[in-house]
């Protein structure tokens, strides 16, 4: 998913002020409209000039310099953050998966008296193998704050998770053996990552099942060695009869009623 742009200014009326969505009782929890966590005008939003060529509310001007700097309206809803400049009629709608990394910067020396601003890294690019992304610099007017931005965006950022996230689990998962696909996991030999095609391979024979990075200390030790397991009865106080088997030190054996020819018992 990547940032859209736009023409137009977002409705208003499309969307549901988080405090009013509060207090009431919605009849879908999928459906309906955009929740409006935080809503700032006249924030200044800046990107590096090499960079602004990724995006089109930030096509550079002649004459700007080493930043390029527009003043936008920020709509921070459910759904997407909006950017949107009155000055150019342009903006950007930014799912949050595309959202890579977000933080609080601190300004020195401060830019229009504001000391922080919301730090934001986009990816522009569904390409692993070219991936290009942009720095952005969000600097909201008072009263609005960064953490209040800041805020909201990680508040809206945890409701659209990122697929390759969620999958994360099974990669994680520690398992022996299996198909050439299984990457192995450096410095244990034989220990492989799940496969990508989701396929895994079987447990280790007498492991009780996977191998998981909650029970791996059960299996290899601190240094990386396999731990052996101890034989079926292992620990375990045996009778005397499975001991000795008949015919040893007397036990079990035929006397025939003679009593003199029991041998005693040597214990």
């Amino acid at each position: 998913m990547l940032p859209t742009t736009l023409h137009a200014p977002p409705e208003r009326s499309e969307m549901i002020a988080l405090a009013e969505y509060e207090t009431q009782t919605p009849v879908s929890f999928i459906s309906g409209k955009p929740i409006l966590h935080h809503h700032a005008e006249g924030a200044t939003a800046f990107v590096y000039a090499e960079q602004s060529g990724g995006m089109a509310l930030f096509a550079r001007k002649e004459g700007e310099g080493e930043e390029v700097e527009r003043k936008v309206d920020v709509y921070v809803t459910s759904a997407s953050l909006t950017l949107f400049s009155p000055d150019t009629q342009t903006g950007v709608s930014i799912p949050y998966p595309s959202i890579a990394i977000h933080a609080i910067k601190h300004l020195d020396p401060p830019i229009h008296n504001q000391t922080h601003a919301v730090w934001l890294q986009l990816q522009l690019s569904d390409s692993t193998d070219e991936a290009e992304s942009l720095d952005l610099c969000l600097i909201p007017p008072p009263p609005s704050t960064a953490k209040l931005v800041f805020d909201a965006i990680s508040a809206c950022a945890e409701l659209h998770p990122n697929p390759e996230t969620e999958s994360g689990d099974e990669m994680d998962r520690i398992v022996i053996g299996g198909a050439p696909e299984h990457v192995a996991v450096n410095g244990f030999e034989g220990v492989l990552h799940g496969s990508s095609t989701g396929d895994l391979p079987p447990p280790m024979p007498g492991s009780g099942g996977w191998i998981t990075a909650e029970n791996v200390g059960d299996y290899f030790d601190d240094e990386g060695n396999w731990r052996e397991r101890e034989s079926e009865g292992g620990g375990r106080i045996r009778r005397h009869e499975e001991v000795e088997p008949a015919g040893v030190n007397g036990h079990g054996e035929e006397t025939n009623g003679d009593s003199e020819n029991k041998r005693p018992r040597v214990e």
